[in-house]
């Protein structure tokens, strides 16, 4: 079959010229409208469902929520595991389906369950459910400036607003901006005096400030719209709300009382950009988005924007995909090129000038076939970090038929005189060579497209990219070759009378006469042996292939899934000892920051330099007890120090640090992985124990570093409960818990659209009322007769500590523990197998209910 197609288009030389054109401008128009994207967006395949709870803690939102979801959840087809995030106010459950499973039935099965749920806690806002769509990183917008918090969250905001306005930038996540609000604090003697609670405040706004249904008057003349409500909008409206009506006959104003402050949301967090305070705006792609219209269109908005901006805010843009993805798609381009001559050379060379031209154009071509077919109109993939790496490694596979074809070809028309003859006869004799050679090798990579998880979709487009350049390279040589070989003419007979062909005529004499010297003497001989002796050489193959088997299974080489990559940015993690003061944090910080400073003055000086190696740092507080940094090097064309000794560097000169549970530095893309187990138990004591002492074991690994769990100490809690005698005076639980957690939490009671955006409301004891411990101890309590009564007569004070999170998974506790890895000293499977061989055995007697397996 194939070879009768193969003639048809030898004999018909204008179908195969259509064909080749239809091909190569396919791939003319693909490459200006295909998709760049630095990474390959994958489908979602999980559903994440979120919940507020205002004021709760972590075991609070894990006994209240967490577990309710997961119960409701029980039983239900299609999940492949389900896992629980509870952190203070907050519960996250993710809900992994499995595969083949449709994602519609299964989001809004997860959303029916869940809104059955009917004994969530009050105060709990409703689940939000969505599906988790993949977001790739594109670049990242920094605001930042000596600037007060007001006017540099306004200009983030409004910067924020105008990238969202152009088509191309679809998906933004801020961070280190703060949520509005206004803050209504109280004085609590002045409460004490007048006899009123925080519940009478908020009864009181609830009556002055409010949106009430409109009535209308209908006359003659048309319809009247009748409105009464008035709603507070600023702090100052909140503040001139009447709250009580005094004997005198004067009006007691909530500003009276409380100081009404306009401001935002009161958080241990901040983030700065080159030692100043600032807002980050991370810019994602889109599904179907372009890596390259996306920074684009980023840096146009900016660009109009600057001018716009006070003098002491600036705007800069870093971590930018785009310039990454240039590199790729400039060292495919090249690739390509080198490919293309160097198979030219050789052939032209060896056989002839035309034949050498026309097999090397196999390589454009199927890779403008390959283009064309892998674009949104077919199977919908992008030019990735994936696809390019596929491109750049099947570049050297894509002429081998070609250059077989042709050889076969040279070698029939020198026998045949009819030169369509003895094209077809050429390509006849190793068709059936060539098409199971590329078969084979599409068999090898086909298996990618088989894996059933996360990693096998992510590596599938690397496949589906090999897969088809190789097919279109098998009909480029079947089809599309042969009608251009039989066009030329071969004649070595005659010399050529120019002095140029002459000299291209010596250096092929020569090249022909020393391959015929090397077919002759060494490998027909080496061959002829091999056969006679082919037991033999089957033998010494076999032993060959255990010997490398053997090697690798006894670690004499390593085997890494994921080379260490040195990046263009070093990250640092800071994890504070649980109770560690808040000031340590921020002290700690800026020794990070500092050192960062004086390494950059220092190799400045020392490389005579005015570009310093950490060009763009950026901290992110994200608790009162973590911290991250950033540090963008210099572009690599322009770096004088390497990453990793920048990093080394580095983390020298921060030496050791007060109060740190663990400091870690990488330097690596994160794509090269860590090294994670993760523990599970129903008992969570039993848990913590066994993640403490499985630490301590790892910790013997040579090449193990920077090894921690999250499971924290938690937080300092101080547990208030209720005395008996209390409740003679009318008090209860509900009570103490109201005032107590109204006071020092705070009691939302409204919410003000303001610009887009949603400002909480919220009553509060005055900050110097609520920092110490013994502003606690001053407290009174109030009962339902208007009596203020000492905390420390109404309940009893126990001191102890809460989790920080609870993580679940599948309904068992769980503790990951992370470890730093030198893949020069130890790989991933190394560590793996040691701890199969070290640590379980020893786990499974001390602690039988737990399970240990890698994340």
């Amino acid at each position: 079959m194939i070879d009768t197609l193969s003639a048809w288009f030898t004999r018909n030389p204008v179908a195969a010229n259509l064909l080749m054109l239809l091909a190569l401008a396919g791939g003319v128009f693909a490459i200006q409208t295909i998709r760049i994207e630095g990474f390959p967006a994958l489908s979602p395949g999980s559903v994440t469902i979120t919940t507020v709870n205002p004021g709760a803690s972590a075991r609070q939102v894990d006994q209240g929520i967490s577990r309710k979801i997961e119960k409701s959840l029980e039983g239900m087809a299609g999940i492949k595991k389900i896992s629980s995030f509870s952190e203070q106010n907050i519960s996250t459950v993710w809900v992994q389906k499995a595969s083949r499973f449709d994602l519609n039935r299964f989001q809004n099965e997860i959303q029916e369950r869940v809104s059955s749920i009917a004994d969530l806690p009050r105060q709990a806002e409703r689940p939000s459910i969505r599906r988790d769509e993949f977001k790739v990183e594109a670049l990242l917008v920094q605001i930042y400036g000596d600037a007060d918090t007001a006017t540099l969250q306004k200009v983030a905001r409004n910067i924020k607003d105008e990238l969202l306005a152009h088509p191309k930038i679809t998906k933004i996540e801020p961070f280190g901006l703060l949520s509005p609000e206004i803050r209504i604090e109280v004085d609590n003697d002045r409460l004490q005096a007048e006899n009123l609670s925080l519940g009478d405040i908020g009864a009181a706004i609830e009556r002055s400030s409010l949106d009430y249904r409109m009535g209308s008057i209908e006359s003659d003349n048309g319809r009247v719209v009748l409105r009464a409500d008035s709603k507070a909008a600023g702090f100052r409206d909140y503040a001139a709300l009447p709250l009580m009506t005094l004997s005198d006959g004067s009006t007691l104003l909530i500003g009276d009382v409380a100081d009404v402050v306009g401001g935002f949301a009161e958080e241990n967090r901040f983030a700065r950009f080159q030692r100043q305070p600032s807002v980050g705006l991370q810019i994602y792609t889109s599904k179907k988005g372009h890596l390259l219209e996306v920074s684009e269109a980023a840096h146009q908005v900016v660009d109009n924007i600057r001018h716009q901006l006070p003098d002491n805010i600036k705007v800069d843009i870093w971590g930018e995909y785009a310039g990454y993805m240039k590199t790729r798609l400039s060292l495919l381009a090249a690739n390509f090129m080198w490919g293309l001559l160097i198979v030219f050379s050789l052939l032209a060379v060896f056989l002839n000038l035309r034949l050498a031209f026309w097999v090397a154009m196999g390589i454009p071509i199927s890779l403008a076939g390959t283009l064309m077919l892998m674009g949104d109109r077919f199977f919908g993939y992008s030019l990735n970090e994936i696809t390019t790496f596929g491109m750049i490694i099947v570049l050297g596979i894509l002429v081998d038929d070609a250059v077989v074809v042709g050889e076969s070809v040279f070698a029939s028309r020198r026998k045949i005189n009819n030169p369509v003859e003895g094209t077809i006869h050429g390509v006849k004799q190793v068709s059936t060579a060539t098409i199971f050679g590329s078969l084979t090798t599409v068999a090898a990579f086909l298996p990618l497209l088989l894996i059933d998880n996360d990693l096998g979709k992510l590596f599938a487009g690397f496949s589906v990219v090999v897969v088809i350049a190789l097919l279109l390279s098998l009909v480029e040589s079947k089809l599309i070759l042969p009608a251009h070989l039989a066009a030329i003419r071969i004649n070595t007979a005659q010399p050529s009378k120019r002095s140029i062909s002459r000299i291209w005529q010596r250096i092929q004499f020569l090249a022909n006469t020393f391959l015929s010297f090397a077919n002759q003497t060494i490998y027909q001989p080496a061959l002829q042996r091999t056969l006679r002796h082919r037991y033999a050489a089957i033998l010494i193959l076999l032993t060959l292939a255990l010997c490398s088997i053997s090697i690798i299974s006894n670690g004499w080489v390593r085997t890494v899934f994921f080379p260490e990559v040195p990046g263009q940015t070093i990250s640092v993690t800071l994890e504070m000892v649980g109770g560690s003061p808040l000031s340590l944090t921020h002290t700690n910080i800026d020794a990070i920051e500092q050192a960062a400073t004086e390494l950059n003055s220092e190799v400045e000086a020392e490389l005579h330099t005015k570009a310093p190696p950490l060009a763009k740092i950026m901290t992110a507080m994200t608790g009162p007890l973590t911290a991250l940094i950033f540090a963008e090097l210099q572009p690599e064309d322009k770096r004088q120090l390497k990453t990793m000794e920048t990093l080394a560097r580095w983390r020298k000169k921060v030496g050791v640090l007060e109060g740190v549970e663990s400091l870690s530095f990488s330097g690596s893309l994160e794509s090269t992985g860590g090294f994670d187990i993760e523990l599970d138990s129903r008992d969570e004591a039993v848990l913590e124990s066994a993640a403490t002492h499985f630490a301590k074991s790892l910790a013997k690994l040579d090449g193990v570093s920077d090894i921690r769990d999250d499971i924290k100490q938690g937080k300092p809690q101080i547990r208030l409960k209720l005395k008996p005698a209390a409740r003679h005076l009318g008090l209860t639980a509900e009570d103490l818990a109201q005032q107590i957690g109204d006071g020092f939490g705070g009691l939302e009671v409204q919410r003000v659209p303001r610009d887009g955006e949603e400002v909480r409301v919220f009553i509060k004891y005055k900050k110097q009322r609520r920092r110490y411990t013994e502003d606690l101890l001053k407290i009174r309590i109030q009962t339902e007769k208007g009596q203020w009564i000492p905390l420390s007569s109404v309940a009893s004070i126990k001191t102890g500590s809460t989790p920080s999170v609870v993580l679940r998974q599948n309904g068992r506790r769980v503790a990951s523990i992370h470890a730093s890895l030198d893949k020069k000293i130890i790989g991933p499977s190394e560590a793996f197998k040691w701890i199969e061989e070290h640590i379980k055995p020893e786990f499974k007697q001390l602690y039988p209910g737990v399970n240990i397996r890698g994340a």
